[in-house]
């Protein structure tokens, strides 16, 4: 089971990264050097919360987004 939440987890984050440069680049022709950073940062703090202090995956979701808007 902990290898399907992993590949979950994984599918999430990534599909993020997707969205987020499809917009950026696509819809708003702009390059962005930091947009590693902030996928960085959000993927972090979601493993973070997920794996060592045990939140569900959709509020650990939303606190990423979160933490990763604020930065």
């Amino acid at each position: 089971m902990s290898y399907f939440i992993n590949v979950v987890t994984l599918v999430a984050i990534f599909t993020v990264l997707g969205v987020s440069l499809n917009w950026l680049l696509g819809y708003g022709g702009m390059f962005s050097i930091a947009h590693g950073a902030f996928f960085g940062f959000g993927a972090y703090t979601f493993a973070i919360l997920v794996m060592r202090h045990g939140w569900p995956l959709l509020p650990a979701f939303a606190a990423a987004a979160i933490v990763s808007g604020v930065i």
